[in-house]
């Protein structure tokens, strides 16, 4: 319910939640809450408004709604009334009980009507709600929107008042005029307050321009991509002072910018005799705890320099104070390292293996060790389909025997953001082939939708077994992801699968794969593996049609070429975009009609049907046209085969196009004699399979022939 903003409106609601500091990490998800949730408040109350602007800082949640109605909406309500026998008499006049319900609602006889329900006719009737001033709701609207914003971890206070952290003051404006209610034990105002070091004082708002240039004035950069942009820049050019250059970190750099209003800069170097420790270490240990940017030379080594961002503008001499603190602390780090990188390295990688029996995958699915032999299995399973010779299979199989090694080194306990990479410097400081190192570096990859898929032949298959293995197991034992709740990050391996396969181009079957790994799998019966089989199926599927719908490919096309019988995903790929190529030609019009005919008569069909039978035809069309079956189904069989789905369309529709029209036209499929209505039935079953299970299952989609 938005309308077009006046410029001379002060109808303006300025709310700010001033909070102790919150966690970064929750910052955008409560202020996205904030607009959304104040969005449907707003409609729900019936209130009109112009736009909404929300911005925040780690002490702050500010959102300003702009050109609101002083009304609400009038809300009509339907209510139902006596049914038509009890509402009216004999002589239709108005009973005692519709009076009643007139009187009640104060709705007018002539404003009624009969409406059909599932219960009989019933008297319906129409009551318009009084509008309220939107001054008198405002102070329910903004305690339900702040009681809104939920965290997993909301804090307790005053009487158990739930939000993410304990609010020291709420300001709220209407029409530029403090608002006052009371929530949470605290009384709304007009009062805000600058920066907490800065400018702690507080300070009366007058309006919403004076709020805003306060603020600023005050050493709050209350906007998010303002703070960013200026930690970005300034970080950027000491780096360039050092004649280095950041070593960019997109989720350092949100973290920073939620957890300051004010952002200052300094920087400090340490010992260049830790320039010895891996470069993705030093920066680990840069970034852990301290929150420190790392710099990088121009060949990519990391610098003896680091770079701090704090909330607040200080002295030389207290940034000088401020810097020994953080050097101190870094040194500290960086030795623990450095012992950690000499305890680590006593025993080659492969010595570690046997360790991962002590960690435990999931109580329920053995340990890490029981994970990476089922990985050794899958990923030969996948080499071996992919057509890989002995020497790249072997590497594929070691890659595997040793990608989950690095867990149990002293490095990756302390730093766990570095599992993968740490395997990798070790198996390269050990002599493993290169291909080896590359895959265990890469087989976490894709981290996420945007991450790149690993490069590597290694990589990509032992990725594509630990995903798939990650599914499998957690679905066999019920830990399947429900709504937004996905703990194990089930949906990101999945969409990994599906985008390793379709990127490099792998061959192979999903039904063969899903098979094999759940073979490695403890499960009770048959049954239940073929029900596991499905779910993981379905579960894949989704992604790929994911997938593709961004690739702006037509629903229909996406979901006829899936239901038909192929567990190729590269195949799939390859059929979509043939069939797009011919989307609007005459062949694929027919081509439709005939799949979308066969498949009618057999939508009702619910048992196996017996094979076609000559010696039960009794008309001249029917042994026609399956003579056309036997004579084209090979050839077309050899086209589809060849993957030539076009040349296989083309030759679907010259052979079937009349013939099967004409046979509906003439021969009724459905007769009496069941034997007989059976072999016409499996006769259509064949023609509608030939394309439908090979190729698209085109009934489902809606044609359109100019």
């Amino acid at each position: 319910m938005r309308k077009m903003a006046n410029k001379n409106n002060i109808n303006n609601i300025l709310l700010e939640v001033g909070t102790e500091p919150l966690p970064a990490g929750f910052i955008y998800s409560a202020i996205k809450q904030l607009k959304k949730n104040a969005q449907e408040l707003l409609k729900a109350y019936n209130i009109t408004y112009g736009e909404i602007e929300t911005h925040d800082t780690y002490r702050r949640l500010t959102i300003y709604i702009k050109n609101v109605d002083d009304l609400q909406q009038a809300k009509e309500v339907e209510i139902r009334g006596p049914s038509k026998e009890i509402a009216y008499d004999d002589n239709n006049k108005p009973t005692r009980a519709l009076l009643g319900f007139l009187n009640k609602t104060g709705i007018k006889q002539i404003d009624i009507l009969i409406k059909k329900t599932s219960q009989g006719d019933y008297v319906f009737g129409v009551k318009k709600e009084q509008a309220s001033k939107v001054s008198d709701i405002l102070p329910n609207f903004i305690k339900e929107l702040i009681a809104s914003i939920n965290c997993d971890k909301n804090m307790r206070w005053n009487k158990g008042y739930s939000f993410i952290r304990p609010i020291r003051w709420i300001m709220v404006l209407w029409k530029q005029k403090p608002l006052v209610f009371e929530l949470a034990g605290l009384k709304t105002s007009n009062v805000t307050y600058g920066h907490q070091i800065l400018s702690p004082k507080a300070h009366k708002v007058k309006n919403e321009k004076d709020y805003f240039s306060y603020l600023k004035r005050n050493y709050v950069e209350l906007d998010f991509h303002s703070r960013k942009q200026k930690i970005e820049k300034a970080v950027t050019s000491l780096a360039a002072k050092y004649k280095g250059e950041l070593a960019h970190d997109v989720d350092l750099l949100d973290e920073l910018t939620n957890l300051c209003e004010c952002p200052g800069f300094i920087a400090g170097s340490f010992n260049k005799k830790y320039l010895s420790i891996p470069g993705e270490v030093l920066i680990t240990s840069m970034k852990k705890g301290q929150k420190l940017f790392a710099v990088k030379d121009k060949s990519s080594k990391v610098m003896p320099v680091f770079l701090a961002v704090i909330d607040n503008k200080v002295s030389r001499e207290v940034a000088k104070n401020i810097c020994e603190n953080y050097e101190k602390v870094l040194e500290a780090k960086l030795k623990d390292a450095e012992f950690f990188l000499s305890r680590d390295t006593r025993e080659p990688l492969a010595k570690k293996v046997d360790k991962l029996k002590n960690i435990i995958f999931q109580k329920d699915l053995g340990s890490m060790y029981d994970k990476t032999e089922r990985l050794i299995n899958i990923s030969d399973f996948i080499a071996r389909h992919l057509g890989l010779d002995k020497n790249k299979t072997d590497k594929v199989r070691r890659c595997a025997y040793l990608v989950k090694a690095d867990l149990v080194t002293d490095m990756v306990r302390e730093f766990p953001a570095l599992q993968g990479i740490i395997g990798s410097r070790y198996a390269l400081k050990f002599k493993e082939e290169p291909l080896v190192s590359e895959g265990i570096l890469e087989h976490y990859q894709p981290k996420s939708q945007d991450d790149n898929i690993p490069g590597s032949i290694t990589g990509s298959i032992v990725s594509l077994a630990d995903k798939l293995d990650n599914i499998t197991a957690y679905f066999s034992v019920g830990l399947l992801p429900s709504g937004s709740y996905d703990p194990y990050a089930l949906r990101r391996s999945a969409l990994g699968v599906v985008r390793i396969i379709l990127n490099k181009k792998m061959s192979i079957s999903m039904n063969l794969l899903i098979d094999k790994s759940i073979s490695l799998i403890s499960v009770n019966n048959r049954t239940k593996a073929f029900e596991l089989k499905a779910k993981i199926i379905d579960f894949l599927n989704l992604r790929l049609r994911q997938l593709l719908s961004q690739d702006e490919i037509e629903s229909e096309l996406i979901e006829s070429v899936i239901m038909a019988n192929c567990d190729n995903y590269v195949d799939i790929v390859e059929r979509i975009n043939q069939l797009k190529k011919i989307r609007q030609s005459k062949d694929f019009f027919e081509c439709s009609k005939i799949v979308e005919r066969t498949s009618n008569i057999l939508k009702n069909v619910s048992r196996d049907l017996p094979s076609v039978s000559r010696k039960l035809f009794k008309e001249d069309l029917e042994k026609q046209l399956w003579d056309i079956f036997e004579k084209s189904n090979k050839d077309i069989l050899a086209l589809i085969n060849k993957k030539k789905y076009i040349q296989a369309t083309e030759k679907y529709v010259s052979a079937f196009s009349q013939p099967v029209h004409v046979f509906f036209e003439k021969i009724m499929v459905n007769v009496d004699n069941i034997k007989i209505r059976n072999n016409r039935l499996s006769l259509m079953k064949n023609i509608n399979q030939l394309y439908a299970a090979n190729i698209a299952d085109l009934s489902r989609i809606s044609i359109n022939q100019n």
